[in-house]
């Protein structure tokens, strides 16, 4: 009994590759969720601060909200570029 299996991988293939590996890394798939927390932390900060005690301590957690937020979809597509890129390198 002789088996031939064809594998074809594709962009939905390694998004579907993406969401499982997240599901399995533990802080991965909370990064949006800390980016928000940072990012409305910081504006709360921000708006409670009415004698300009904490100075420049709210600007820092909402760059790092936003830094987080950017990174993990950043980190997202650079991630199927990647798999994409090896895969065509592979084809050849």
């Amino acid at each position: 009994m002789t088996f031939k299996i064809a594998f074809t991988s594709s962009k939905d293939y390694y998004k579907e590759s993406y969401e499982e590996l997240i599901s399995v890394k533990k802080f991965k798939k909370f990064e949006p969720i800390l980016a928000i927390i940072l990012l409305l932390f910081g504006v709360f900060l921000f708006i409670s601060d009415s004698i300009n005690k904490l100075k420049f301590l709210p600007i820092v957690f909402i760059i790092l909200g936003v830094y987080e937020f950017f990174k993990f979809y950043y980190d997202k597509i650079n991630g199927l570029k990647r798999e994409l890129k090896v895969e065509l390198s592979t084809k050849n």
